[in-house]
């Protein structure tokens, strides 16, 4: 048995920790398990220490939440990494694969406005450009959607005024 320099303990050529685990499942651990310690220390390998995690994710996720509630007591809050603030997962914007983007809304919202001061003034201004260039053409497809479509336009507002109530043509007494 030896120690290595990063902590994990190793019997022969294995580490010990995936020993236990192992003689503790009664089998060999999957191919993906990761073995977590419970107090963080890689030399103590008790069996009340250890957790066997099903991928790398759950692993890192074990981790994250030890972290907040050393910080904060809460193990469902996150840190973000630009104003260092512990905030509910609902302050955090997701990808779409649910995961959680590291940096709170308010953050977020800050840099963009930081790297793009003037971007609503340059958009209005391109919009003001494009139309002055462009400005017969689109009334003329303003005016061609509008003929296409005027009447079921007028039909819907026609119901908004009757309060959803199709307009009769004829009342029958």
């Amino acid at each position: 048995m030896r120690i290595r320099s990063d902590g994990y303990v190793l019997v022969g050529y294995a580490y010990e920790h995936v020993v236990v685990a192992e003689k503790a499942l009664g089998k060999p651990l999957p191919l993906k398990a990761k073995v977590h310690h419970l107090d963080e220390d890689r030399a103590n390998n008790a069996g009340n220490n250890l957790v066997i995690c099903e991928d790398q994710a759950y692993h890192a996720m074990l981790h994250l939440r030890m972290k907040s509630l050393r910080a904060t007591g809460n193990p469902n809050l996150r840190q973000c990494y630009c104003c260092k603030e512990w905030r509910q997962t609902e302050s955090f914007f997701r990808r779409k694969n649910g995961k959680l983007i590291s940096i709170c809304k308010e953050c977020a919202k800050k840099k963009k406005n930081a790297l793009y001061p003037n971007r609503k003034a340059k958009v209005l201004k391109y919009q003001a450009a494009y139309y002055s260039q462009h400005a017969g053409e689109i009334k003329a497809r303003t005016k061609q959607w509008y003929s296409k479509n005027r009447e079921p336009i007028l039909a819907r507002r026609r119901e908004r005024k009757n309060h959803g109530q199709p307009r009769h043509a004829s009342k029958t007494t």
